[in-house]
């Protein structure tokens, strides 16, 4: 009996320690240049073999928990090394991962963002990105807070081997094989939640995420037109007007989205591009408007104008908020909003104005602020 007391004792402990190695070692090394990099020979900089990687990718695809099992990628059998001249960039930092097994090394985004930055696409760094992506989906940590550019995928192209599109195609595939019930907008899946928004989660949200979800001000070059940019690839009015009413129909379930997901509306290409918030008081947790933002939002036409100010009232959590007259959505969905974002003020009323909290304390700032803003609108 205790014989085999003690093989239970060792299989658990077995699949204990098992479990407790899963950590952020299974992202791939990189390897930072100390000089301009031949781009013909970028796959070098990532170590892993481009089979291995592709294999990593496709079995992501369908078992996304794998990123966290131990020798999901065995840097010790991996035996390639960084090119001359650059030096090696592990995922982890020995100082964190004494404490936090699932946090990526600052160094370790900051040249994926420096890579993406310089516009380089080469297939190995987009399936790369793709792995950190889906590192993030199962630590709970937001992947959009590291702001690594990438392009967008176009609508029609969603087999492409560009970050976006293998986004697009993982979150819709979990989406699905999870049986949940989904919107897509900007070539992003949007999951909606099967309860409405409590106190308890309330607690947790700050507006890290909301302030990505309001619009840059881009200018056309041939005419000098300035519009809300709501969709990231056509700027014409018709299509940012559809856009904006298949955003107030996935709100109107659930308005707490706005504060809790991304909709994808500063990826931007072939625009003269304003964003609204100065980088540095972001930083702070702080949302000061640039100067020049304030000066193209009195140039905007009616419409876009009373886009941006239910915006700037559903991020200040306001009473007063209403959906533009002309937004194209039924009686229904108005009814819908308006009782369910009356539920999240109630939600928020509750926190009694506790800075404590994160959204408290947050939404606080962002008010004073935003009243600059609303006097123009």
């Amino acid at each position: 009996m205790k014989k085999i007391l003690l093989i239970i004792l060792y299989v658990l402990g077995l699949s204990f320690s098992t479990q407790s190695m899963a950590d952020v070692k299974n992202l791939p090394v990189i390897c930072s240049p100390t000089k301009d990099i031949n781009l013909g020979n970028f796959p070098s900089y990532i170590l892993i073999s481009r089979s291995d990687l592709h294999a990593a990718r496709d079995k992501l695809m369908n078992e996304p928990k794998l990123i966290l099992q131990q020798g999901f990628i065995d840097h010790e059998k991996i035996k390639l090394k960084c090119p001359s001249g650059s030096r090696k960039i592990k995922p982890f930092s020995k100082k964190t991962y004494k404490t936090n097994k699932l946090e990526i090394y600052r160094g370790y985004i900051k040249q994926l963002k420096s890579w993406s930055g310089k516009g380089w696409r080469h297939e190995e760094f987009e399936i790369l990105k793709f792995l950190v992506y889906v590192f993030t989906t199962q630590t709970n940590v937001n992947y959009d807070k590291y702001y690594i550019e990438n392009n967008y995928c176009f609508e029609g192209q969603y087999d492409s081997i560009d970050f976006q599109c293998l986004r697009y195609q993982y979150d819709k595939k979990q989406a699905q094989l999870n049986n949940k019930r989904f919107f897509e907008i900007n070539w992003r899946i949007i999951e909606i939640p099967e309860k409405k928004i409590n106190v308890e989660d309330l607690k947790k949200i700050d507006l890290s995420i909301a302030h990505n979800n309001i619009p840059i001000i881009c200018q056309r070059s041939w005419d000098q037109h300035l519009y809300l940019m709501l969709d990231p690839v056509f700027g014409v009015s018709e299509k940012t007007n559809k856009q904006f009413s298949n955003f107030i129909q996935i709100l109107s379930e659930h308005p707490s989205l706005f504060f809790t997901e991304y909709f994808g509306f500063h990826y931007i290409k072939g625009c003269n591009a304003t964003e609204p918030f100065e980088k540095e008081s972001l930083k702070k947790n702080e949302y000061k408007f640039k100067k020049l933002y304030l000066k193209k939002v009195e140039k905007l036409n009616p419409e876009d104008k009373e886009k941006l100010k239910f915006l700037i009232k559903l991020f200040a959590l306001s009473k007063d908020l209403e959906i533009p007259e002309y937004v194209d959505i039924n009686d229904k969905t108005r009814k819908n909003f308006n009782a369910n974002y009356a539920a999240l003020l109630g939600a928020y009323d509750e926190l009694k104005n506790n800075e404590t909290y994160r959204i408290v304390r947050t939404v606080s700032r962002g008010r004073l602020v935003l009243k600059i803003l609303l006097a123009l609108l």
